[in-house]
């Protein structure tokens, strides 16, 4: 039994080194580049800064991350919190600072929060708009965020639905 367990590691740990051929029909991750117009995808979810920041048991970003990839009581959790699903195609205005720390987690493959000074969505939540609607920097980053044109929030201009 012992001699059938270091065989079964052994050739574990060599089969996890070994490169593998992409399986048919199986697509490569995709890569967003955060530099061009995004938009949400389906079920993004939008927190306000508030609900990152509160430290009350229960709440605050664990508790978004946690109600994002929840199944059970998804909808309930994400109320809860203060945030919202949103639906996909909704233009996405990231700042500079924003759309480098989207890159960074991107680039580490990891989802991260990316965050203005009103509210975060996660970086896994955005595509690619093939449309191209984003905003000219300048627009984005000329201060805090677009808040003055903005009644909603920085990130979608105002256009939660």
């Amino acid at each position: 039994m012992v001699v059938g367990l270091i065989v079964w590691v052994l050739v574990a740990t060599w089969h996890s080194g070994t490169p593998q051929a992409p399986k048919a029909g199986a697509s490569e991750p995709t890569t967003v580049n955060f530099n061009a117009a995004v938009r949400t995808k389906r079920g993004a979810l939008y927190c306000p800064l508030s609900a990152a920041l509160d430290e009350r048991e229960g709440y605050g970003l664990k508790a978004a991350m946690n109600a994002h990839l929840e199944i059970i009581d998804h909808e309930k959790d994400v109320e809860r919190l203060g945030c919202e699903e949103l639906r996909a195609g909704l233009p996405v205005f990231l700042s500079t600072d924003a759309r480098r720390r989207a890159q960074r987690w991107q680039a580490e493959g990891k989802c991260g929060m990316v965050d203005d000074n009103d509210g975060f969505i996660f970086s896994c939540d955005l595509e690619n708009d093939p449309q191209g609607l984003a905003p000219p920097p300048s627009s984005v980053d000329s201060g805090s965020s677009s808040r003055e044109s903005a009644p909603q929030n920085g990130f979608l201009n105002g256009s939660i639905p």
